[in-house]
């Protein structure tokens, strides 16, 4: 009887310690893997600083624009308001990331994405993946490429005051 006590117990608090580890990723994993900033500019004069930022930045280029919410209106889709997504590269980042054959499923997460849009209180925002948090959750080798990708980012985006860490 005492043994069952003791198993009923410890499988109450095993499912208290998931159900409660579930619900804390569900809210702090959103907040955690991604940046969002409010511009200071409007929409356009955001993109031209990011743009002229890029190009600024040793070994950084734009390798594509995409006008989201067009792409979306030829779709069929609904207005989602003024919306770019900007894919840039850094080509000695990359190999080094490419160039080891156990990285190369990385190249999913490459070139990185920045999104550049307008919300509906008015102001421009722009979000991109947080580097600090890729950089550990990925660990090992991986690491200190994402350091410096994730040190040259906080150069570009050091307009809106980017700060890559795990919470802010």
């Amino acid at each position: 009887m005492k043994w069952a006590k003791i198993i009923s117990v410890s499988f109450l608090a095993f499912l208290f310690g998931v159900i409660l580890a579930s619900f804390s990723a569900k809210v702090a994993l959103p907040r955690m893997m991604f940046k969002e900033m409010r511009s200071p500019f409007d929409f356009g004069q955001t993109l031209d600083v990011i743009r002229e930022r890029v190009n600024a930045q040793p070994g950084w280029r734009i390798t594509a624009e995409i006008d989201q919410r067009a792409a979306i209106l030829a779709g069929g889709g609904r207005d989602v308001g003024p919306y770019h997504i900007l894919k840039i590269c850094n080509g000695t980042h990359a190999a080094r990331m490419l160039s080891a054959e156990a990285r190369r499923h990385f190249g999913v997460m490459m070139p990185i994405s920045i999104a550049v849009y307008r919300r509906t209180d008015g102001h421009t925002y722009v979000s991109l993946l947080n580097g600090y948090t890729l950089s550990k959750v990925f660990g090992g080798e991986y690491e200190p490429i994402l350091a410096d990708v994730r040190a040259d980012m906080e150069e570009i985006f050091q307009f809106l005051h980017l700060s890559f860490d795990i919470f802010q």
